[in-house]
């Protein structure tokens, strides 16, 4: 099966057009109910798309978005912070 060119390579996550204009994460933008959802997440062991669209469902309400790699390695060291914590 040949793949079209309008197909992205199965490691590009290719997130929808209503997060352009958001913030990328920063720290301040974790709070309980994201770290919960987090935790909850990791329990059901989504496919990291899914994970990255229910967390941005989740953070675009408050202005935020995971649509970087750094964005996303702030989001990573931002719950390892709040896992090191104990929160």
């Amino acid at each position: 099966m040949s793949r079209s060119s309008n197909t992205p390579a199965s490691n590009v996550l290719p997130f929808p057009n209503t997060m352009h204009g958001l913030r990328p994460f920063e720290p301040e933008a974790m709070d309980d109910e994201l770290f919960k959802l987090y935790k909850e997440l990791l329990e059901s062991e989504p496919s990291i798309y899914d994970m990255l669209l229910a967390i941005n469902i989740v953070i675009n309400d408050k202005g935020w978005a995971i649509t970087t790699a750094e964005s996303l390695d702030c989001f990573i060291a931002t719950v390892g912070k709040w896992e090191a914590k104990g929160e």
